[in-house]
């Protein structure tokens, strides 16, 4: 089933996601590798940069300093300087950070919540999300069902998360423009919104242009957006654990309203492992493979 939880390498960003995320033209990132060597991204077989989370982090650091008046060799000589953001291998710091965010949103603190996650400035929105975010909210939840958190806590500090994740999308801009269209959405009675906006936000910096819908989303609605849109690829979430006869009688449902050329992909905690889909509908398993399945259908931008 569908996990959000990143490969064990993570994924890598092509040139016009990072262009569009650090608010760079594309050519002013290639001048930058050029003359001065910021970065140094791989090359695949098919000619494509691959800019690595680093990568990504160390062009933003360079971006914050020429927006700051200096020169760009200037800027890049002094992030240079600097340690590593992060460090591979290192969780302490993050987990010290996760830890002190989880006090100040239990506290009602978000003024010192805000000031804790300057520290985050300079990270990829993959590490943000996979170090701090999503155990975050595992902590929280956890907390809550063991008596050491009320609901209100564990509504805002979730409130708290929503307002990142959005955050981001909004500087994703919901992907690239010109990127294959896909539709996010969480199944037709499930309250978790969450793990739509992490997907959304995976997909977008992958390069492909993202709809979210939201959460509880009737099928037909659902299907009547799709239609309008002309999206070709509809990702949905399970978050409530779900019966495998119950997943298809959704199933048959979607498709019956979809058009021939749109395929579905089901995944989530909530997705029986015995279920077997239709031909329409594939099981990605995993954000990577949900990516790969979206390039090879070659969707409409």
């Amino acid at each position: 089933m569908l996990s959000l939880s990143s490969a064990e390498d993570p994924m890598p960003y092509r040139i016009k996601t990072v262009a569009d995320l650090i608010g760079v033209p594309r050519a002013t990132l290639l001048a930058w590798e050029r003359r001065y060597s910021v970065v140094t991204p791989e090359r695949h077989n098919n000619g494509y940069r691959a800019y690595s989370e680093e990568d990504v982090a160390v062009l933003r650091a360079v971006k914050a300093l020429v927006d700051r008046g200096l020169k760009v060799s200037e800027a890049v000589s002094q992030v240079k300087e600097r340690p590593p953001i992060v460090p591979r291998g290192e969780t302490s710091a993050l987990d010290s950070l996760r830890r002190h965010l989880f006090d100040a949103l239990l506290a009602y603190d978000r003024d010192r919540a805000i000031g804790l996650l300057q520290q985050t400035s300079m990270m990829s929105f993959e590490v943000q999300i996979e170090r701090i975010y999503k155990p975050l909210l595992t902590d929280v939840g956890e907390a809550w069902c063991e008596g050491r958190a009320t609901i209100s806590q564990e509504h805002y500090a979730t409130g708290f998360v929503r307002e990142r994740l959005t955050a981001m999308l909004v500087a994703l801009n919901a992907g690239p423009r010109g990127g294959g269209r896909v539709l996010c959405s969480g199944y037709s009675d499930d309250p978790h919104e969450l793990p739509v906006m992490i997907l959304a936000i995976y997909l977008a910096l992958a390069g492909f242009r993202v709809m979210p819908i939201g959460v509880a989303v009737p099928v037909e609605a659902l299907a009547r957006a799709v239609r309008d849109s002309g999206i070709q690829l509809v990702c949905v979430s399970l978050t409530l654990p779900r019966s495998s006869a119950e997943v298809r009688v959704f199933e048959e449902k979607l498709l019956n309203y979809l058009p021939m050329d749109c395929t579905v992909a089901l995944g989530g905690s909530g997705l029986p492992a015995e279920f077997t889909p239709n031909d329409r509908v594939r099981l990605p398993g995993s954000v990577d493979h949900l990516i790969s399945l979206g390039r090879s259908l070659e969707l409409r931008s």
